[in-house]
């Protein structure tokens, strides 16, 4: 075999393999507040973890705001993302109220409301809302894993408004 073929060989298997490859990955920033029955909730945050985690098998860099929380200016966080180079600012605040079913049950019900800004712009690129319970589930799904949902639910609704071509 000559040295071109082999070149070409070599280049016919590598072809394949770029076109796999993603595109360089989008940048959040993410900003979760949970509160239950009016209750800030104390980290680790069950949302924030469905929503990064969600997010990052999905092929974005997510990173939290500095020092956690979520600021009242939407401007501080857009500078802060600025600053880090994150393409986006992802603020989610979740809120549970749980029901005491009685015999140890407690019928918990989560609502997210979320707001996706484009960094550079500061232009709103995307909100929306999700919500989840665990009726009929009580026993089985507690509030660490219903924010877990709630949080996969609002990164698949994020990843849908990012996601190139017609919606």
């Amino acid at each position: 075999m000559s040295p071109s073929t082999k070149t070409l060989r070599v280049l016919f298997l590598l072809v394949p393999m770029t076109a796999a490859l993603p595109a360089t990955a989008q940048t959040i920033l993410l900003a979760v507040g949970e509160s239950a029955n009016g209750a800030p909730v104390a980290p680790p945050l069950p949302a924030r973890e469905g929503v990064a985690g969600s997010l990052f098998d999905s092929g974005f860099v997510v990173f939290d705001l500095p020092g956690g929380g979520v600021p009242r200016a939407p401007a501080e966080m857009i500078g802060v993302a600025r600053a880090a180079g994150a393409d986006f600012v992802l603020v989610v605040r979740v809120q549970y109220a749980d029901r005491s079913l009685g015999a140890g049950a407690l019928l918990i019900s989560a609502g997210a409301t979320f707001t996706l800004t484009d960094a550079a712009s500061g232009v709103v690129t995307a909100k929306g809302e999700a919500s989840a319970s665990n009726e009929k589930r009580e026993k089985n799904v507690d509030r660490e894993a219903l924010g877990r949902e709630i949080g996969a639910a609002v990164a698949a609704r994020v990843r849908d408004a990012l996601a190139p071509g017609p919606r």
